[in-house]
């Protein structure tokens, strides 16, 4: 009978011949049994992974047999529920254990013997452990909306949201310098990039460009760094001191509205979706800033990310948002999410009247003080 993989005490060792450079497998288990593990290259970072051979556990919770892996690179074992991630280097090995008292991905699995793979776990225990605080302060920021706290009571638990987005994206740049080894390297890289990095393109620019260059060289059959590559392209096209390349969708109404019809204006372009809770936070902090500065030139333009039309206008005329909206339908394939580089929402963009983008990612106390700046 079939178990998940939760283990209290699993001992994997991966050995690497110098010869053949090959990495070979030992298993055992300790107070716990499992029918089938699998191997799985990590290759291009596909939603689901092709397993390349599988190992099937002895009634005993043994497997003893040398077991030989073709290449050496990124891999993964375990199950599509409970897995862990390493690096298979020439010559190296690594030992990882699992313990069920700890069954968190990132968490619940240590590993030593490999310096690569060490940094991969300590960032997947980073990633983890910063999303169980982000829920927790999503959770609590739900409680007062709910209990009609005034919007000035909340702005702390937004700015905590904020900051912890920020030591985030920040950890992860220290740990993705630290690392050594290419594929380590292209590991964080891969996962980092899925953040908004918009803003910090510019003092970080020509260590990302020095990076995947250096990868693509070591890397060269991994067609996800082409794929980063041609992002970093695209972001630098949308950052600050660029002309906002502009924007063609249709409103709920169908009629197609240009982002260039606003020039002669501030515009705030507003990535958003009505299934988005952080951008339904922020929205009554958006009509706030649009009542107040409307008559003094200020406009917004909202494109979302909506893949139904019902939700989107439901959500428009539930927050009360007056101002332009449009949108595809197309969700996270929508062209102008593409075009500007979209990864993550809410996201913004501030263009001034001549149509250039002033600003980037500002939301609640920090974009209400620079919208000001500007009409002051």
């Amino acid at each position: 009978m079939k178990k998940l993989f939760l283990l209290s005490g699993i001992a994997i060792l991966f050995f690497s011949s110098c010869a053949k450079k090959d990495v070979s497998i030992n298993i055992q288990f300790v107070n716990d049994k499992i029918d089938t593990l699998y191997i799985y290259p990590i290759r291009d970072f596909a939603a689901n992974l092709i397993p390349s051979d599988t190992i099937f556990i002895e009634a005993d919770g043994t497997f003893s047999k040398e077991y030989t892996l073709k290449n050496a690179g990124l891999y993964r074992i375990g199950n599509r529920f409970h897995f862990a991630d390493f690096v298979a280097t020439p010559g190296g090995s690594v030992s990882i254990s699992f313990d069920i008292n700890h069954p968190e991905y990132g968490s619940y699995y240590t590993i030593s013997g490999s310096k690569d793979s060490e940094l991969i776990q300590q960032f997947s225990t980073l990633l983890k452990q910063s999303q169980n605080r982000l829920m927790l302060i999503d959770s609590e920021f739900n409680e007062l909306a709910e209990k009609g706290t005034s919007e000035e009571a909340m702005k702390p638990t937004a700015e905590k949201y904020e900051q912890e987005i920020s030591a985030l994206k920040k950890a992860t740049i220290e740990l993705l310098k630290t690392a050594g080894n290419a594929h380590a390297a292209l590991y964080i890289l891969n996962t980092a990039w899925n953040f908004e990095f918009v803003d910090l393109l510019n003092e970080e620019g020509e260590y990302y460009d020095k990076l995947v260059s250096d990868l693509r060289a070591k890397l060269p059959t991994y067609l996800v760094l082409q794929q980063i590559e041609e992002q970093l392209t695209s972001v630098r096209n949308v950052i600050v001191g660029k002309q906002a390349p502009d924007i063609r969708l249709p409103s709920p109404a169908g009629d197609t509205i240009k982002l260039s019809s606003l020039r002669g204006k501030y515009v705030l372009i507003d990535f958003w979706a009505s299934w988005c809770i952080p951008c339904r936070e922020e929205n009554p902090n958006m009509v706030k800033l649009y009542e107040t500065y409307n008559n003094k030139g200020f406009e917004i333009y909202g494109v979302s990310l909506d893949a139904t039309k019902d939700d989107w206008v439901k959500a428009i005329r539930d927050d009360k948002l007056t101002w332009t909206q449009v949108s595809d339908l197309k969700w996270w394939q929508s062209a102008a999410a593409r075009q500007y580089s979209i990864n993550a929402i809410p996201a913004t963009a501030i263009i001034d009247k001549e149509g250039k983008i002033i600003a980037r990612d500002l939301r609640g106390e920090k974009l209400e003080q620079f919208i000001a700046k500007l009409f002051n």
